[in-house]
């Protein structure tokens, strides 16, 4: 299940306008892709929105890839079931 969030929060990153980066799955989204606060903040709403889960921005400051969004996604899905 991790593989298809990371694809999913990937293809949002990408829609975001950040297709020209360095864009891994354990890349730091602020340092090596140069994403801001903001825009962090706009991609956790989408990603809530679609996989309709809440709080991820809780601890933004931990938020540092995609792996961890995703990560974060899966334990909130967890918490669903």
């Amino acid at each position: 299940m991790i593989d298809q969030i990371i694809k999913e929060v990937t293809t949002i990153v990408i829609n975001k306008g950040h297709e020209n980066i360095n864009l891994s799955t354990d890349a730091d989204l602020r340092t090596d892709c140069a994403i801001d606060s903001l825009d962090l903040l706009e991609i956790l709403s989408e990603v809530e929105t679609k996989f309709s889960v809440d709080n991820l921005d809780d601890d933004i400051e931990g938020v540092k890839t995609i792996r961890d969004i995703a990560v974060k996604v899966e334990a909130r899905l967890g918490h669903k079931n």
